[in-house]
C-alpha cells in the first residue's frame, strides 16, 4: 500500500475547502462561507430601519395629537369648536393638495392667513427702523404663528414670512401623511381626533359637538 505524505494530505484538504470557481474564501465546518455573518448584518440593518421608522411614526402621532390638544384647549367657543373644525378641513384639503401635482398652493390659501405689520425691534426693545417693515403672520386653521424682520423692507419680510409659513405647514401635513400610511385621510383624522379626546372631561353640549365632528370625519362629510 502506497504511503501518503501527511503534509500532502493536509494541502489537498486545504485546496478542497476553497469554493469552486476560485478566488473565494475557504469554507470552514463551523463557519460556512460567511453567509451567516452576512445574514446577521442584513437582519440587524432591517431591525434598525424598523426601529427608526417606528420612532418617526410615534413622533408624527405625538405632533398631531399635541396640535389637536392645543387647539381644543385654546378654543374660544368650546360649544362650537369652530377652530377645530377649520383645522380638520384644512388638513383634509391640504393632504389632497400634497398628493396632486401642481396643487400645493392649496396648503396655504390667502383666506386662511392673517398678516400684521409692525416696527422691527432690536435688543432691549429699541426700534430698529422707523417704518413698519417687520411682519407677523398666522395660519388661522392651525394657529401656526411666526414673525419675520430680517430685511429692512416690508415686501421682503412678507415674502420670507410666507415662504417660512408654507414650509411649516407642509412639514405638519407630512406628519399627517406619515400617520395615514396609505389609509384615507378621513379615517385617520377620525382616529386621531378620538385618540386626542380620551380621558378629556366635557360638558354635555361639548360632548355632542365632539361626537358630531368625529362622525362627520368618519363619513367623509364637511365639518
Amino acid at each position: 500500500m502506497e504511503k501518503i505524505d501527511p503534509e500532502e494530505l493536509e494541502e489537498a484538504i486545504e485546496r478542497a475547502q476553497f469554493r469552486s470557481g476560485g478566488g473565494g474564501r475557504k469554507s470552514r465546518p463551523d463557519e460556512g462561507f460567511g453567509l451567516e455573518k452576512k445574514g446577521k448584518k442584513v437582519k440587524e440593518k432591517i431591525s434598525e430601519e424598523a426601529r427608526k421608522n417606528s420612532e418617526k411614526l410615534s413622533s408624527a402621532k405625538r405632533t398631531v395629537v399635541e396640535k389637536i390638544q392645543n387647539l381644543l384647549e385654546r378654543e374660544s367657543n368650546p360649544a362650537l369648536f369652530k377652530g377645530v373644525r377649520n383645522y380638520f378641513e384644512w388638513v383634509r384639503y391640504g393632504l389632497l393638495a400634497l398628493s396632486e401635482e401642481g396643487q400645493k398652493q392649496e396648503i396655504m390659501r390667502n383666506q386662511d392667513i392673517s398678516t400684521e405689520f409692525m416696527r422691527a425691534s432690536g435688543p432691549g426693545g429699541q426700534n430698529v427702523n422707523k417704518t413698519s417693515s417687520a411682519v407677523s403672520i398666522r395660519h388661522n386653521p392651525s394657529r401656526i404663528f411666526l414673525k419675520e424682520m430680517g430685511s429692512r423692507t416690508q415686501s421682503e419680510n412678507l415674502s420670507e414670512a410666507r415662504k417660512r409659513m408654507f414650509e411649516k405647514l407642509e412639514a405638519h401635513l407630512n406628519k399627517w401623511k406619515l400617520v395615514a400610511k396609505g389609509r384615507s385621510s378621513d379615517e385617520v383624522m377620525a382616529e386621531m381626533f378620538e385618540e386626542t379626546n380620551v380621558g378629556r372631561k366635557l360638558e354635555p353640549r361639548e360632548n355632542e359637538v365632539m361626537e358630531d365632528i368625529a362622525r362627520r370625519l368618519r363619513e367623509g362629510k364637511n365639518l
